[in-house]
């Protein structure tokens, strides 16, 4: 885990700063706040300060425990943000401070007494995301970035994890879309529609996601990724996004930052809500429920969240005009058709003729000849019993038959999800001290329903079958209609629990003590499989094979429901086939923080504290035992078992932090306002991978108000997951079934008409393998202008240095690029007949180096017509640079990629998001784009360079929302009051991906409708209604 801080290029870091401070800053622009028409209830001061929050779309903290049983004053009227604090708190006890232009909290006022020192201690620790210590957000040395609930909607998304996706930091995490797709990360088990977030583009698995700052634990059948898709949006207070590295702070995981998703913890009364949404395409629709309340009592609150979600299926024939499978990462859709593995020719043709090779030969003509063409695929002929076939019965095959998407493939899957949160805090008088105790259960159970295709048989004779009409080994790809459609079922069970104690000491040192555990348990089922793929114990496959040897199950039949019989036919569907996995995680942390000393500048704050952590997987599926073979010129087929893994891990951890204000309020001097110092670090120790250190040490320096200057250099790691460490390995012979053969690419990436010939695949988990460390440095600067109030921008340049990369090699992906023996020592090897023997066992072989900047905007301001709000969020990333493997070239795969390159990183990402607020009525205009990317992919029978331009939708957003409890334009009924009511139009231009594909040995471009889950949403232009009624 260790990592050593190298070089960076200081010159981007200057362009990053210039950048912002070249934003023009018009002096027309300036203007007094206007006032706010404001009708405020005398109530509560919690409900209270909601509900002003809610009028003037500022941010306004109450800290636990502050105005508890106090009742402020009704106020209605004109006024400005301070002037209606002024009025509202006036004679409370209470008063406030701005953190920035719409960001207050509140505190209560320094009286001589002992109880309210104490608690106006208590005010000021507000701990923010990547700090365990109390500070205001601004003066974090990390890159922050806060998206409270009202923002989250203002995107028009109805779900926390479409809202994210939104993120221009946020790319490639694996999504809801299911199927074969690209952008659909780990689709094949991706079995709920999760969805994950990956910051930089790093990997789901370099991000860490808590909740209330706490893990949420693993999800999916090898427990890769952190599933956020359970999580209402409804119980969302605001999520905090860390740009940083922060293993120092967390442990474990967050290389690429940290999100975390905050809770509502305030509920006054009852709020029930309905989202109601659907395509202008139809094929789909949504229906959301919530219901979240709460109350509270002289010494505790609670609170409780209901959601009921239920999606519908999408299939690819509802959307043909956009979607088509993708030949990079799945196979074709092909009916009817044969060909080689390796893409050798079945025959050529000359003058019209076919020709086997030995054929071709006996004429004097070798397949340079001019004029011979050789055919490596073809379709069977219709209207033949499969019979004393000849070459001369085929014809050759330009592009794969039914190349694009047809029904029984789910580009969404339907679900059915109830998911059930409760919480609590309680105040206890124990030991002479006030203590609080408090407690969260989670509860979510989920259905998910996919289809995965008609019924498909992929079935292989060696060149000396007997009813091979050919000279080589051929597949055979059989679309079945008569036999019902391949799906999968699964049911997903989340659990999480989490207890903790507050307390404090010595009048301004406090302590917590948590403990906490995580379950997430998914049972799915495989219906209508092939049985020659899964079959549990070899009958079936036996069986099937005995009817092709007999000359009963006719595989070369023009029309295979005609020539079979329904009995023989269903002979080739296996049973059910289950996969089930159980993520489980325990955690218990005791940390203790508060003053040290008090320097000119302010207090030095210290927080130390330790961690346990259990991470368990329960894994079970289907691996192949054994290969049965039939005698002589036959093939053979895999036998599975059902195989059921238990695999641990424990870590030890213990960590600091320290904050040090050189330089404050009472010891300011000119061009120093405010200079901070902090600093972390953090000892771990695993039972598998010994132990390190993390660490992490930043700045802030403000020279007024105005401007802040921010720089952190942190380390960073991430383990292994258990799929990649723990899963006990599995080795699988190809022979005598057939020889995988891959073919061979040159150093750009072309293929070179060679191919190598592989006997035996090593796949599961690798004990060897070491963490992933990084280093990373970000620097920039933060502006909020006094002569234009609302105002904020900033500028952060960040660079991570990515070491010990968990990789495999090229031949992953269906390639083998140059000097692959040399690159691969670990993955490649032979066996004694000269064969390859490929070991697909991940092995710390990568690094990444990766820099850009973050630029963001945020502007909040009164007209005569209303309040405006502006927000823009620009990912800017200038490097993305990869090396596979010790020795091997740097791969930049920023905008234009080379070969075998699954995803490349745009120039650009972008959101905006435009606001109008006035008497109760918004509207909101919300854009996200990302710039163009360049690739090069084989084609589809590796025979050719494919150059893929891929142009990204402008995703746009409309949401016009009314609230009634704070509107006066419309005359409503006393029932209606307290409700608001939204319409949104997502994807109002209806934009989809386009992607042009240009042969590169013969310049034929060509376009191709093929959906990418990471640039577009399938669903096309979607509607929304939704109603919320507060009791």
């Amino acid at each position: 885990m260790k990592s050593q801080r190298r070089g960076f290029k200081k010159n981007r870091l200057m362009i990053g700063i210039a950048s912002a401070i070249a934003l023009t800053l018009s002096a027309d622009l300036l203007a007094e706040p206007e006032k706010i028409m404001l009708d405020l209830k005398g109530q509560n001061a919690g409900k209270a300060i909601l509900d002003l929050a809610a009028q003037t779309h500022t941010h306004i903290v109450l800290p636990d425990g502050v105005g508890v049983d106090l009742e402020l004053p009704a106020l209605k009227g004109e006024f400005t943000l301070a002037s209606a604090l002024d009025a509202l708190l006036a004679g409370s006890g209470l008063v406030y401070e701005f953190l920035s232009s719409d960001s207050v909290i509140i505190k209560e006022d320094e009286v001589d007494n002992k109880k309210s020192d104490k608690q106006s201690q208590e005010v000021e620790e507000i701990v923010v995301t990547g700090s365990r210590i109390a500070q205001a957000s601004s003066q974090l040395a990390s890159n922050l970035i806060t998206l409270d609930i009202d923002e989250l909607r203002a995107t028009g998304e109805v779900t926390l994890e479409r809202a994210l996706r939104q993120l221009p930091q946020n790319m490639f995490g694996a999504s809801e879309v299911g199927g074969a797709v690209r952008g659909s990360f780990n689709s094949a088990q991706n079995l709920t529609g999760g969805s994950s977030i990956n910051l930089r583009g790093l990997g789901s698995e370099s991000t860490l996601v808590l909740i209330d700052g706490r893990r949420i634990g693993k999800s999916g059948i090898f427990g890769g990724i952190s599933d956020i898709s359970g999580i209402p949006l409804s119980s969302v207070d605001r999520v905090e996004i860390m740009l940083d590295g922060a293993s120092s702070v967390y442990g474990s995981d967050a290389v690429g930052g940290v999100v975390n998703i905050i809770l509502k913890k305030d509920y006054e009364g009852l709020e029930l809500g309905y989202d109601f949404g659907k395509p202008q395409d139809g094929g789909f629709e949504e229906h959301i429920l919530t219901l979240s309340g709460g109350f509270s009592w002289d010494s505790g609150r609670a609170r409780v969240n209901f959601e009921h979600f239920s999606s519908s299926n999408l299939d690819f024939a509802e959307r043909p005009e956009r979607v088509a499978w993708s030949q990079f990462l799945a196979p074709a859709k092909i009916a009817r058709s044969l060909g080689t593995f390796n893409s050798q020719p079945l025959f050529y043709q000359y003058s019209g003729q076919n020709y086997l090779p030995s054929e071709l030969a006996a004429l004097g003509l070798t397949p340079t000849s001019q004029g011979v063409v050789a055919v490596t695929q073809t379709v069977l002929p219709i209207g033949q019993d499969g019979s004393n076939l000849t070459a001369a019965d085929f014809t050759a095959l330009d592009a794969p038959i039914n190349y694009n998407a047809d029904s029984g493939n789910s580009l969404l899957p339907a679900k059915d999800r109830n998911t059930l949160r409760l919480g609590f805090d309680q105040e206890l008088s124990l030991w002479n001290s006030d203590i609080t105790l408090t407690g969260d259960i989670y509860y979510s159970a989920q259905d998910t329903y996919a289809a995965t295709g008609g019924f498909e048989l992929p079935m292989s004779l060696l060149a000396s079958h007997p009813v091979n009409p050919f000279e080589t080994d051929i597949g055979i790809y059989w679309s079945i209609p008569s036999l019902p459609d391949r799906h999968y079922q699964t049911e997903s069970r989340v659990f999480r629990w989490n207890l903790g104690l507050d307390g404090s000491f010595a009048d301004d040192w406090n302590w917590n003590l948590s403990i906490g555990q995580s379950r997430d348990k998914i049972d799915s089922l495989y219906f209508n499989e092939p049985i020659q793929l899964f079959d549990y114990f070899g009958t079936g496959a036996a069986n099937v094979l005995s009817l092709i040897e007999e000359g009963e199950l006719n595989l070369l039949g023009g029309d295979i429901d005609a020539v079979n019989t329904p009995e023989q036919l269903a002979a080739l569907v296996g049973p059910p086939r289950p996969v089930q996995s159980t993520n489980k995680e325990s955690t218990a942390e005791v940390s203790l923080n508060g003053p040290l000393f008090r320097l000119p500048g302010g207090d030095v704050h210290l927080a130390v504290g330790a961690q346990w952590r259990e991470e368990t997987l329960i894994s079970a599926a289907d691996v192949i035992v054994s290969q049965t073979g039939l005698g002589q010129g036959s093939s053979s087929l895999p036998q599975w078992a059902y195989t059921a893994t238990e695999v641990s891990r424990s870590q030890h951890s213990a960590f600091a932090e320290i904050l040090v204000p050189i330089v404050g309020e009472n010891n300011a001097v000119p061009m120093i306002e405010k200079l901070t110092v902090t600093g972390s670090g953090r000892y771990d120790s695993y039972d598998q991978y010994g132990s390190d250190s993390t660490w992490s040490l930043g700045m802030i320096w403000s020279p007024d108000s105005q401007i802040r200057f921010k720089v952190n250099h942190a380390t960073s790691y991430v383990v292994p997951t258990p799929k990649e460490a723990l899963i006990p390995p599995n080795v699988f012979s190809s022979l005598p079934l057939f020889t995988f053969t891959i073919p061979v690419v040159d150093v750009n990436g072309f293929p070179t008409g060679q191919f190598e010939a592989a006997s035996t695949l090593i796949s599961g988990g690798n004990p060897d393998l070491r963490p992933e460390t990084a280093s990373s440095l970000s620097a920039g600067i933060e502006i909020e202008p006094d002569f234009i109030p609302g105002l904020s921008l900033s500028a952060i340049w960040h660079q991570t240095e990515y070491e010990n990369r968990i990789s495999g090699f090229d031949g992953r992906i269906g390639v083998l690029g140059p000097n692959y023996e040399e690159r691969y020592p670990d993955n490649i090897s032979r066996d004694e007949f000269g064969y390859l023997v490929l070991d697909y066992r991940a092995v710390n072989l990568a690094s990444l180096d990766v820099s850009g900047i973050d630029y963001k905007l945020r502007y909040k301001f009164d007209t005569s017509i209303g309040e405006f709000l502006l927000n823009a969020n620009v990912a800017y990333t200038d490097k993305w640079d990869k090396v596979s493997s010790p020795g091997a070239e740097v791969e930049s795969v920023v905008k234009d990629a080379g070969f075998g390159t699954l995803y490349v990183i745009p120039e650009l990402r972008y959101s905006a998001n435009l606001g109008w607020y006035n008497r109760g009525l918004s509207i909101n205009i919300d854009a996200s784009k990302a710039s163009d990317t360049t690739s090069r992919n084989p084609s589809v029978f590796l025979t050719q360079t494919e150059i893929r331009t891929s142009k990204t939708p402008l995703n746009l957003d409309l949401v016009a929302s009314y609230n009634m409890e704070e509107g006066d334009l419309f005359q409503v009924a006393d029932w209606l009051k307290d409700s608001t009511v939204s319409f949104r139009v997502l994807n109002l231009l209806d934009d989809h991906p386009e992607h042009k594909v240009t042969i590169l040995e013969t310049g034929e471009p060509d376009l191709i409708p093929e959906f990418n889950a990471n640039l577009a949403d399938p669903r096309g232009r979607m509607f929304y209604v939704s109603f919320t009624k507060r009791f």
